[in-house]
């Protein structure tokens, strides 16, 4: 028996051993149309890709954010956050206190400075044996005086008859006493002054008491007010954290002064002109006009955040962008992307075509 594993050449597939077996029309049809659109779905990604890429080919377009001009509070010295008058996306007026800073640590600096300047005035003429020495001596010297007159009038009595020479002698012993007096409270008042007296004590309390004094002035809670009318956009300190000087304490920015920042690619450089006036799309899809700003002046790369997977890795130009109208607050949003149309490349044009006057 001879087997053959291939059919005879012009034999139809409804014929069977000679005998022609008919077949029913297919009991599941598979419409046409449903082809088309698994074909069409299954490309849509590559349909995609190759529409974005003409429309960049053909639309100069650059990606962009929000941007308000912002200020930083520092803090002025170290200290601890005593409290925070406003939160984190309010409005602050310019001069309205944002937060109040204590320092606990200037009493551990006034301590012993006050301690020193009670040792030096125990030493200082105000409160030591020197002064009760040099009032001594003052003392001494109006006794010698009055001592002196009491012996010239006794004299003169004397001549006259009026006083016994007794009385004379008494008086002349009252008055050296009283001259002995004097120079043992003279001498008293030298030794006391050598022995009490440091020249360099006043220069040392005048200069404790300037420190103290700066101290005091320092010692209060110190407010951090607000430099400008703005937003706080961010608060990177709390009640009872501690910050040394030039700390970051908020970051306020005005959202009167909104621009909008594009990162145009080196390519595209043509476009950017002073005043030129360009489209620029927001999340939602609203439109709005834009002018550029002046002249760029700093290339950088594109933020990650911004580029996309088919931008360009090089350096792009940071433009500057007016609105033609003053934001909504939903818009005034720091970092808020944004898309920027500079309009039709036109690549089989050598230039852009001059702006009518």
């Amino acid at each position: 028996m001879k087997i053959r594993f291939n059919t005879p050449e012009g034999k139809a597939a409804d014929v069977r051993a000679g005998v022609r077996v008919p077949y029913a029309p297919a009991k599941r049809a598979f419409p046409r149309w449903r082809w088309y659109l698994v074909v069409l779905l299954v490309t849509s990604p590559l349909l995609f890709f190759l529409s974005k890429v003409a429309i960049g080919w053909l639309m100069a377009s650059s990606p962009g954010v929000v941007y308000m001009e912002r200020l930083s509070v520092n803090s002025p010295r170290p200290a601890v956050i005593e409290n925070l008058s406003f939160g984190r996306g309010d409005f602050v007026e310019a001069g309205k206190p944002l937060l109040r800073l204590s320092d606990a640590s200037l009493e551990l600096l006034r301590a012993p400075l006050e301690a020193e300047r009670r040792a030096l005035l125990l030493q200082s003429p105000q409160s030591n044996p020197v002064s009760a020495q040099r009032r001594a001596l003052v003392l001494a010297q109006e006794v010698t005086d009055y001592e002196a007159r009491r012996l010239g009038i006794i004299e003169e009595l004397f001549r006259k008859g009026a006083a016994t020479r007794a009385e004379v002698d008494e008086a002349a012993g009252r008055v050296q006493r009283a001259r002995a007096d004097q120079i043992r409270s003279g001498a008293d008042l030298e030794e006391a002054q050598r022995i009490f007296v440091d020249p360099n004590v006043p220069v040392r309390l005048a200069q404790i008491e300037a420190e103290l004094k700066s101290l005091t002035e320092g010692k209060g809670p110190l407010e951090i007010r607000s430099p400008i009318s703005g937003q706080i956009l961010e608060l990177f300190v709390g009640p009872g954290e501690a910050v040394g000087q030039g700390t970051p304490l908020a970051l306020i920015a005005d959202p009167e002064r909104v621009c909008l920042i594009t990162f145009v690619a080196a390519k595209d450089m043509r476009f950017v002109e002073p005043g030129r006036d360009v489209r620029v799309r927001f999340p939602d899809g609203t439109l709005m006009a834009a002018s550029v700003d002046g002249s760029p002046l700093l290339a950088e790369p594109t933020p990650l955040s911004l580029a996309g997977p088919l931008a360009d890795a090089g350096p792009a130009l940071k433009v500057r962008l007016l609105p033609g109208e003053p934001l909504k607050g939903a818009y005034r949003v720091e970092g808020l992307p944004v898309t920027v149309y500079w309009g039709q490349r036109r690549p089989w044009h050598g230039r852009l075509p001059e702006k009518e006057e």
